[in-house]
Order: structure tokens, then sequence, then C-alpha cells
């Protein structure tokens, strides 16, 4: 494409151009400006740019190499110079894509995860381990959810195996869809998750696991070239991380647990596991709480969320609130989600568990 001035090349420039030749006697606009543009933008960056100069025009053409231009010509222009230089540019720029390209490819099989799209489980590890220190140095909340699906085996043996990619595939989307922006999703390995949740405590942490398992149940999964329907459940473990001394390996143990206690439940529910916390964790939680905590240190005991079902079958106001249980916590309704408030193993009433869980 031949432009008549400077203005009219830089609207023409795009992705696809290979070589910018630039006259500096080009009447309108200056080429020099049209170097420094392309240098200066992340996309022309790379763009070859060769300048063709007159000979009393070689300290403009000395600044424009300077400036980042890639070669040039002294007129009369010879034509067979001319193809050999444009050729070497273009043929360098192809490489560099080509280069370029197969750098992104590498990152991106070092960081995600081919079938999901997800982060892999290298790169979540890498993030975990940041968070935490985070915890350790900002005094800052960090919450995991550990997640995978209910007797996907047999949607393996049912379906086909074609047909269990497509399931992790739209779980993947349905727990992007799920969780917030600042959330991390990651898929471990087989049919198992992980979402990491910068500044968040274990009660919003279960709130988004039960919007999560939610939005997973509520919809079945459309399989196959036929659209066939299967109902998929996952099982989640919840878990906090504590100030001071907590670790990868902790953190990633009480999740795996609560996951294990969910699956032993019954499946289709959470399980919300808490650290044994050091003084400096009562303290802090004390203050978030607005609650005095004794030297008595707090149990881990796990919390569990499913749909509850009350004694009185007419209590029909009492049918779809969610269902906390556990020892040792009170719970305080602030809208639909209970708020949860621990109280030292050394007294205290407990939280009246007089409702049976169901799936």
């Amino acid at each position: 494409m031949i432009c008549q001035s400077c203005t009219e090349a830089q609207r023409h420039l795009d992705g696809d151009t290979e070589l910018v030749i630039a006259s500096l006697s080009t009447p309108s606009g200056d080429p020099l400006r049209l170097v420094t543009l392309c240098r200066a933008s992340e996309i022309f960056r790379q763009l070859p740019i060769l300048l063709i100069a007159e000979e009393s025009d070689l300290h403009r053409l000395a600044k424009g190499l300077d400036l980042g231009a890639n070669d040039y010509l002294i007129r009369p222009v010879d034509r067979n110079e001319l193809l050999a230089r444009t050729g070497t540019q273009i043929r360098r720029k192809r490489l560099q894509d080509r280069l370029h390209e197969n750098y992104q490819r590498s990152l991106s099989l070092a960081l995600t995860d081919d079938l999901t799209g997800l982060y892999n489980r290298r790169y979540f590890l890498a993030h975990l381990d940041e968070l935490i220190d985070r915890v350790d140095h900002d005094h800052v909340n960090a919450a995991l959810l550990l997640f995978d699906i209910d007797h996907f085996k047999q949607v393996n043996d049912t379906y086909g195996h074609a047909a269990g990619d497509q399931v992790l595939r739209e779980l993947a989307s349905r727990a992007m869809n799920s969780v917030r922006s600042v959330d991390l999703v990651a898929r471990l390995g087989g049919e198992e998750f992980v979402v990491v949740m910068p500044e968040t405590d274990s009660i919003v942490a279960t709130a988004v696991a039960e919007r999560l398992r939610l939005a997973v149940a509520r919809e079945p999964f459309i399989v196959g070239a036929g659209g066939v329907k299967v109902a998929v459940t996952i099982s989640i473990g919840v878990t906090a991380a504590a100030e001071g001394g907590d670790c990868r390996e902790r953190l990633l143990k009480r999740a795996d647990d609560a996951l294990y206690d969910a699956k032993s439940a019954g499946r289709n529910r959470i399980v919300t596991r808490l650290a044994d916390l050091p003084p400096i964790a009562l303290a802090s939680l004390a203050q978030r709480n607005d609650e005095t905590i004794g030297p008595a240190r707090l149990r881990a005991e796990p919390i569990s969320i499913g749909d509850c079902k009350p004694k009185d079958e007419s209590d029909n106001s009492a049918r779809s609130r969610p269902f906390v249980s556990c020892q040792r916590a009170s719970a305080v309704t602030h809208g639909p989600w209970p708020a949860l408030k621990t109280q030292a193993c050394g007294g205290g009433p407990s939280f009246d568990a007089s409702m049976t869980v169901r799936d």
C-alpha cells in the first residue's frame, strides 16, 4: 500500500503489516515521528522500518536509525538492493513472529491447563505461597476452596471420556462465573479443582462455595452430539489461612480433609475446617468479630452446609434456609446467610442443630 502522508500510513498500520518503507522527503508529516510512534507501540515495536534518504539528509537519517529504524537506502535507489534489503527485513519479521508465538504457547502450557483453560497446579502452588506470605506479613485473610465432581467415574463409564472432558470444561466455565474476579481458579488434576480467595474469611468463602455448588447442581450438563443431559454435583472443602506458621501443606491438608468429610457425609455439600489458631490469630479474630476471646485455644471443628429440612413440616419458612452445623458456634442471621461467631472452648452456648441434612 502506498500512502501520501505519515498520518495516512499510521491509520493503515495493523497486525498484518510486515514492513514500512518511509521516505525522509515526504512532504506531509515527519517520517521520524512515525518511527517514534511505532517503537512506542507494543504492537508495532518489532515492525521493520526502512528509511530512504537523500545524501543531504544524512543527519536526519542518523537520527532515524537512533530512534529505531532498521535499515536505510540512499537515493538513487537500486532495484536489486531494495529487493534484497526488504526481503531480509520481512524474513526477520516472520522469524520473530514465530519465536514470539512459540514463546507464548510454551508459557501458556507451563501455566494453564490445556483442557479447561484454567491455571494449572504449578501456577496455583506458586500463587498460594505468595498469598500465604501476605497473610503472615500484611495480616490479611485468605481462603481456599477444594472441590471435585461426585461420581465422575460413572460419567466416563456411561457416556465416554469425550463426554467427561465436556463436563470438565463446562465445570470450569461455571466455576469462573461463580467466583469473584479477584479469585484464582485452577485445575489440580483429574476432576479436582481449587479456588484461591485473597482477603476472604471462612464465612465469605463458604457463601461463595454454596453459590458454586448451586451453579453446578441446578442445571444439567449437556454432553455428546445428541445433547444428553447429565446431572452433575460437586463436593467442596473450605478452609482459611491462619496468621503465623500456616503453610501450603497444612492449608491443602485441611481443605482435603474437609472435602473428604463432604464426600463421607453424602456428597453435594460443603464442609469447612478451620485451623488451630496461634495467639496472634486469636487476637486478630477477636478484633474482627468484635468479641473477646480468652486464652483458651479454638478448636478446629468441621462445619457443614447443605439444604435444611425442619422437623416441623408445617414450618414452610425454614425449608429454603441454608443449614450450618458446627460445634461451639452460634449462628446470627443477617439476610439469607448466617454469620458465625466462634466462641472459646472454655464455655458458651452451642448452635442448636435440630434439623436434619438432606442432599
